[in-house]
C-alpha cells in the first residue's frame, strides 16, 4: 500500500504542476488582454476561451490536494465519534465523492465523443473541445480511483482515528 501512496502522491504532484502552469497561463492571458483593451483598444482575440480551456486544464490539481491532504476537512461533530463512527462518516462521504467523480469522467467521456462526431470547436479559436473533456474525464477518472486508495489508507491506518487524550488541544 506504501508504494501505491508514493506513485499516487507523484502522479498528483504532476498534475498540480500542470495546473498551476495552466493557472498562471490563464493568469497572464487575462492580465495582458486587458492591458491591450485598455491602453491600445485592441484584445487579445479568443481570451475568454482560452481562460475557459486554462480552467478546465486545473482540473487535476484536485488529485493533489487530496493525496497531500489539503483538502478541506471539519472535524467538529466527526471528531466527537469513535474510531467505528469516524470510519462510517468517511466511508460514506470518500463513497459518495468517489461515485460522483466516476459519473462526471463517465459523462466528460459521453461528452467527448458527441464533440468529436459533431466536429465541435470554439468559435473564436476555432480549436477542437474535445481534448478538454478528454482531460476533464480523464483527471475525474483518476480522481474517483485516488479517493478509493485514500480511503483504503485510511482502513489500513488505525491509529488514525484515536482520541486525544484529555486537555490535549485539537491540532
Amino acid at each position: 500500500m506504501k508504494k501505491v501512496l508514493k506513485i499516487t502522491k507523484i502522479a498528483g504532484n504532476a498534475m498540480a504542476v500542470f495546473s498551476i502552469i495552466a493557472l498562471l497561463v490563464m493568469l497572464f492571458i487575462t492580465l495582458f488582454d486587458i492591458l491591450l483593451r485598455q491602453f491600445f483598444n485592441a484584445p487579445i482575440t479568443g481570451s475568454i476561451e482560452i481562460a475557459r480551456m486554462m480552467m478546465v486544464c486545473m482540473s487535476p490539481a484536485f488529485i493533489a490536494a487530496l493525496v497531500e491532504k489539503r483538502h478541506v476537512s471539519v472535524g467538529v461533530f466527526v471528531d466527537m465519534l469513535g474510531r467505528k463512527g469516524q470510519l462510517a462518516f468517511d466511508t460514506f462521504g470518500y463513497l459518495a465523492a468517489a461515485t460522483m467523480c466516476g459519473l462526471m469522467s463517465y459523462q466528460g467521456f459521453v461528452d467527448m465523443f458527441r464533440r468529436i462526431d459533431q466536429q465541435a470547436v470554439y468559435s473564436m479559436l476555432r480549436i477542437p473541445t474535445w481534448p478538454f473533456y478528454l482531460l476533464f474525464a480523464v483527471s475525474m477518472g483518476l480522481f474517483a480511483i485516488a479517493i478509493v486508495i485514500y480511503l483504503i489508507d485510511i482502513y489500513l491506518d488505525k491509529e488514525r482515528y484515536v482520541k486525544p487524550p484529555k486537555g490535549a488541544k485539537p491540532a
